[in-house]
């Protein structure tokens, strides 16, 4: 046990090191052929258009696992209207709504929630108490029926191609870890250390302790 434990600081030690130069996707590309022992100009085997392809899977992938890239945005609600479009998101964190000096959440709401107690209640307020991720939009009901009502919502946005710069350079590490796991697939190698490494990675963020070995 205490080796285990000695073994995951080094890692997370190292991880902060490495991650303050990485940023850009080149970057990354040379710290995946350095963690697989391979020529850094790309081996004929894996070339570089294929790591920095991993990459930004890599980028994707430790969005969607610790949703680093927030996005706060006011939209100001519509009589009437449902449906608000958003931009590219991922995941939808929570979403508050002002109306006048009034500030409250809202409900997170799953699909047969939200469609199971759709309001349109000409005699009331109209104030939303619900919202639901649909696609790139969110939706709120009771739909409103007050123009000056807004919501502030805060989501996961995804995070455009060779744009690792964009996440904070203490997730960056992860990148790696999953880029390299994906390249060692590629080529026919054992990428399981590398996938395992990433899990650990991920868990550290998350503030949950390493397995026992």
């Amino acid at each position: 046990m205490k080796n285990t434990i000695l073994t995951f600081l080094v890692f997370l030690t190292f991880s902060g090191a490495f991650a303050a130069d990485l940023d850009s996707t080149r970057q990354a590309r040379v710290a995946v052929y350095n963690l697989m022992g391979m020529d850094t100009t790309g081996p004929a085997n894996l070339s570089t258009g294929s790591v920095d392809f991993y990459v930004n899977q890599a980028v994707k992938k430790i969005n969607e696992d610790l949703r680093v890239y927030r996005k706060n945005e006011s939209i100001t609600m519509t009589d009437g209207k449902m449906f608000y479009a958003l931009d590219s998101v991922i995941f939808l964190t929570a979403a508050w709504l002002y109306n006048g000096d009034s500030i409250y959440g809202l409900k997170a709401a799953d699909v047969d929630t939200f469609f199971g107690t759709w309001e349109f209640d000409e005699d009331i307020s109209g104030i939303p108490e619900y919202y639901l991720m649909w696609g790139d939009s969110i939706g709120v009901i009771p739909i409103p029926r007050k123009s000056t009502t807004t919501v502030r919502v805060l989501y996961t946005h995804l995070i455009p191609t060779d744009s690792l710069g964009k996440v904070p350079s203490n997730y960056r590490f992860g990148i790696v870890l999953y880029a390299t796991y994906l390249s060692a697939m590629h080529v026919g190698q054992d990428g399981q250390k590398f996938y395992s490494q990433y899990i650990d990675f991920v868990n550290s963020k998350r503030g949950v302790e390493p397995a026992k070995k």
